[in-house]
């Protein structure tokens, strides 16, 4: 995992785990066999992924401005 090997800490790195659970099926509408993404993403999912996504572009900044 990038977030590891930049030697990020754990919270960054969780965010970046939990994330990537919705990185294929968010992007691809047919990448459940069973229907499409919004059938199966809650909205409580979607905004938790919209703060953890916030988190970690506040991190990337922080970084940057270093």
């Amino acid at each position: 995992m990038i977030a590891r090997d930049l030697g990020v800490d754990g919270e960054i790195e969780q965010a970046a785990q939990l994330l990537d659970q919705y990185y294929i099926t968010g992007r691809y509408p047919d990448a459940l066999p069973a229907g499409a993404p919004f059938e199966f993403i809650t909205k409580k999912q979607a905004e938790e992924a919209i703060a953890l996504a916030a988190l970690v572009v506040k991190r990337v900044r922080d970084e940057l401005h270093r």
